[in-house]
């Protein structure tokens, strides 16, 4: 037997509650996230520092990832007033089933994206993090500043694992509302 796909009843209301749900989320750990960007951004010191080629892609990527997350702050702020439309009884007033469709294919888009950029924002400056500690001489105390793994290193780590942990719960949260109106 072939599963239904809902009606605009059955669906409008979950809907709704879930792009409730992903708006205060994404807004929540975009904020933190970007807090932690904008701290860790400013409080770069003038002193050199021991960084690979791939910290400043790192960075770029983190941005990105952070620019991700206000997109998806948006489009699920987006998505409840299509879930509103939905619930509206009037059948013309109603967004086509493909619209939603196309809605929910773009938020998985940028999410997957977003999830990308921050996993290798996160990769990048974790690796940075790792060869600063692995340059430190073991068990002695650190004279030359530049090899000394700060903690902006770790906040930028912590960034990039927030917004990770945004554009997963993104991803799901498109994949299972696409999931239920395409089955």
């Amino acid at each position: 037997m072939q599963p239904r796909v809902p009606t605009r009843q059955q669906f409008a209301p979950s809907f709704r509650q879930l792009s409730r749900l992903s708006f205060w989320l994404h807004l929540f750990l975009g904020c933190v996230s970007g807090t932690m960007l904008v701290i860790a951004l400013l409080s770069q010191d003038a002193a050199p520092q021991a960084q690979t080629a791939l910290t400043p892609i790192g960075m770029i990527l983190a941005c990105g990832a952070f620019l991700a997350i206000g997109f998806r702050a948006y489009w699920a702020y987006r998505y409840r007033h299509l879930a509103q439309q939905l619930e509206h009884p009037a059948p013309g007033a109603c967004p086509t089933r493909d619209s939603v469709i196309q809605a929910l294919k773009i938020g998985l888009i940028v999410s997957c994206a977003g999830l990308v950029a921050a996993f290798f924002a996160a990769e990048f400056m974790g690796i940075e993090a790792l060869t600063k500690a692995l340059a430190q001489p073991q068990g002695a105390a650190i004279y030359t500043p530049r090899i000394a793994v700060r903690s902006l290193d770790i906040l930028f780590l912590l960034a990039s694992l927030n917004m990770l942990g945004a554009h997963l719960l993104g991803s799901f949260n498109s994949l299972e509302l696409l999931h239920w109106i395409t089955e």
